[in-house]
Order: structure tokens, then sequence, then C-alpha cells
């Protein structure tokens, strides 16, 4: 086996238990011990065995009492279960087998047998195990090419008869405050559900394909910075003010991700700062580094909010209209996550600073 494989043996017989453990460590198992179902239960706490092995009859909790005990907790209910006992009547097996056990041996028993028993049980569990994660990710994957699909197709074509309806009637009042207000819903509704969506892209990464993600170029970052926080800044007549240091050709960075982290940042400095003040981006590289800040004067957060960003955590909602289920910064920080990057905020005198650094090379 790959990897070594626990296995707990319950059993009140000291020397039993010392000579199962002897020839089944020689076998290549992880092995421990405990001599009655109440000591088997600490034991399990300890030593998450994949695999159980009890006797019966025990003093102070038999191996019926230790089984219920077992099955009444979520997280070891699954552990493959046999009873190794010199009980062969048919009413005692079935007892057992209605508590949840998985198999008997019994006494005196074939080590041989006993063996290949305890590789059968738990070659079914590493076999149930990897058709549930197939299983897993067939779902997960039929999620991700469905449900953007079937859920984008009905926001854009509200946000299309919207500003269809406004092309055609731009002199009834009526009908262009309703229809505005209709497209504005929608445009916040399909801004929230292709940030929840970009964030479970993200959270679903797998490892074979975190290389080649890392292996993509973001080219000319500066002049995406500049892109963004024009059309954002100039869009919503907000004062700025853009100092961004030599371009650099390229980052080891996939161009969408940098491209969503500016955005969301941009978007967010926004969202969160005065109207009628000025907010600075800036830029700079070192040898070895890539940093871009972004300040606002307005709501900041505390030290203990900071420590708490999360994908559905929104601050003193009660007096501070956020719009969404806050997941601009989680983003940010999940991204960085994935190529080591540095998120950092800052508050001084109403101004909030939020920066990241990543690896320039």
């Amino acid at each position: 086996m790959s990897e070594s494989k626990k296995i707990l043996i319950v059993d009140d017989d000291p020397n039993l238990r010392e000579d199962l453990k002897d020839v089944l460590e020689m076998c290549d198992y992880e092995v421990s011990s405990a001599e009655n179902g109440e000591e088997g239960l600490k034991a399990i706490e300890i030593n998450n065995p994949d695999l159980i092995i009890s006797d019966i009859a025990m003093p102070v909790m038999d191996g019926y009492e230790f089984l219920s005990e077992l099955q009444k907790n979520v997280q070891h209910a699954s552990i493959p279960f046999l009873f190794v006992t010199a009980k062969g009547q048919y009413s005692e097996l079935r007892k057992g087998m209605s508590l949840g056990a998985d198999d008997y041996i019994f006494k005196p028993y074939d080590l041989n047998d006993l063996l290949r028993t305890i590789e059968t049980r738990l070659g079914k569990v590493e076999n149930n195990t990897k058709d549930l994660t197939m299983r897993f990710e067939s779902v997960i994957n039929n999620i991700r090419k469905s449900i953007p699909h079937e859920i984008r197709t009905p926001i854009t074509g509200i946000m299309n008869q919207a500003e269809r309806l406004l092309r055609k009637n731009p002199d009834n009042e009526f009908i262009s405050d309703s229809v505005l207000e209709i497209l504005s819903d929608a445009k916040r509704l399909n801004r929230l559900f292709e940030n929840y969506i970009f964030l479970t892209n993200l959270e679903l990464i797998k490892e074979e394909e975190l290389n080649e993600i890392k292996s993509k170029k973001t080219y000319l970052p500066n002049s995406i910075i500049n892109h963004i926080c024009k059309y954002k800044f100039e869009n919503k007549n907000r004062n700025f003010d853009i100092k961004l240091s030599e371009d650099l050709d390229e980052l080891p960075i996939h161009e969408t991700h940098f491209t969503k982290m500016i955005y969301e940042l941009v978007d967010n400095s926004i969202k969160f700062s005065e109207e009628d003040s000025t907010i600075t981006v800036n830029s700079m590289i070192t040898p070895d580094n890539f940093k871009f800040s972004i300040s606002n004067y307005g709501r900041t957060l505390t030290d203990e909010e900071i420590k708490q960003i999360g994908e559905y955590v929104q601050f003193n909602r009660d007096t501070h209209e956020q719009k969404g289920l806050g997941l601009g910064l989680s983003i940010v920080k999940k991204v960085l996550n994935l190529y080591d990057g540095d998120l950092t905020i800052n508050n001084n005198n109403n101004r909030t600073t939020i920066s990241f650094q990543i690896q320039s090379k």
C-alpha cells in the first residue's frame, strides 16, 4: 500500500492484542489498541483508524455497546468494523450486523483469513471513496458548465429587453424610470452572480490545473490598471489621481486574475468612499515585486473586520448599505493566495489604503 492504513484492536485479552498487533505491523499497518469499548472510543479520537477489529465480550463496555456508541458519531460511523469473537450463534451474528458491523471473524481464526478480510474491507472503502470522488467531480463539472449558462441567459435577456424599451420610449418618463430600475437590478444581480461564479471557480481549482494557470502571464499590467481606473472613475464622475511606475512587460499572473483584482479594488474604493473625495491609485516595481495600492476617504474597516474578510461577510450592514454579498475583497484575497501574494489594508484618519504585492519575476 502507498500509505500505511491505521487499524485499532479492541480486546480485553492483552496477549491476543499484542500478538495481533505484531502480525499487523509486520504487514505494514499502523496499529493501536484498547482493552475495552470505552477505551476504544478514546483511541478513535486520537488515532482516527481506517478499520476497527473488536472483541464482543469485554468488561466496562462490550463490543455491542462500543459499536452502538460508534454509530452515533457521524464522523466515525463509516469506519469498517470487524468483530473477532468465539461466539458463533446466528442470533449473535445478526445482532452485530444489525448494529452496523461489516464482518465477523470467529476464534480461533486463521491469520491469512483475517488479513484477507482486512484487505477486502479496506479495498471496498478505497473504491467507494474513489467512486464518490468521481461522482462529486462529475456533479461539480456539470454545475460549472451548465448553471452559469442557464442563469446568464435570462439575466442577459432582461438587460437587453430593458435597454430596448428605453430606446423605444425615450420620452415616456414612467416607463423610463421603471425600466431603469429593472435594468439596475438586473445588472446588480448579474455582477453578484459573476463574482460568485468567479470565486467558486477559484475554490474548485484542482492541483493538476494550478501549474498551467500559474504559467499564464499578464502583459503591460499598468496599461490594464490605467484603462480600468479611467473607465470606472470617469463613468462615476469621481475625482482620481493615478501614479503608475514604469510599466513591466509582463507579470507572472493570469491576466484574468490580475484584471479581476484591479477591477474589484477600484469598484470597492468607489463604493465605500466619499463622493467628493479623491481616490489615489499607485503602482510600484521593485527588483522582485510588483505592488499596487489604492486609497480613499470614507468607510473604514476595523482590525477585527479585516481579519474576518470572507466570502459572505458584510460589516455594519444596518448602517452601511453595501449591495452584494461582499465577494470583492474575498476574490482578491483568494487570487493572491494562488500566487503567494500579500493583501494589506491600512486605516489612518478616515483614509483606507488597500494594497497587494506579487512577485514580478
